[in-house]
């Protein structure tokens, strides 16, 4: 992920957007964590590791390493729209799967190829942008 995250801050080096504007997003991640991590040790009354049970490491650090691609607005769309469809593959798949595991960041990557390729297709920049729906 590492990698990923160095990747994406090249590119946007090369677009010449801002470097640092990978942190509110990035800032959004640590709070999500948090809460997820505050809300779950509340519900079990002791302090827990949710990365035991509840949410893969490997999907965190994806939120993480993606954070360069997008502004903050953007960001929380593309979180949201990609919680939506794993709820959605999770319920559609659930008599498939044997685990009750979630690929979380696997559906995340899929939806972010698909939404490069309609950026690239329509021209136009919808990573950086709130209004990305009025292109």
């Amino acid at each position: 992920m590492l990698g990923f995250f160095f990747v994406a801050l090249g590119l946007v080096w090369i677009t010449d957007k801002e470097l640092l504007a990978f942190l509110r997003p990035f800032l959004f991640v640590v709070v999500v964590t948090g809460g997820v991590w505050s809300y779950i040790s509340i519900r079990q009354k002791k302090i827990i590791d949710p990365f035991s049970h509840h949410i893969g490491l490997g999907d965190i650090l994806f939120f993480a390493a993606i954070t360069p691609l997008f502004g903050l607005h953007s960001y929380i769309l593309f979180f949201i729209t990609g919680m939506i469809l794993a709820i959605l593959f999770s319920l559609v798949f659930k008599e498939y799967v044997k685990q009750r595991l979630i690929p979380l960041a696997g559906i995340l990557a899929c939806l972010l190829m698909l939404l490069k390729i309609v950026s690239w297709g329509l021209g136009k920049e919808i990573f950086y942008k709130f209004n990305f729906l009025m292109v």
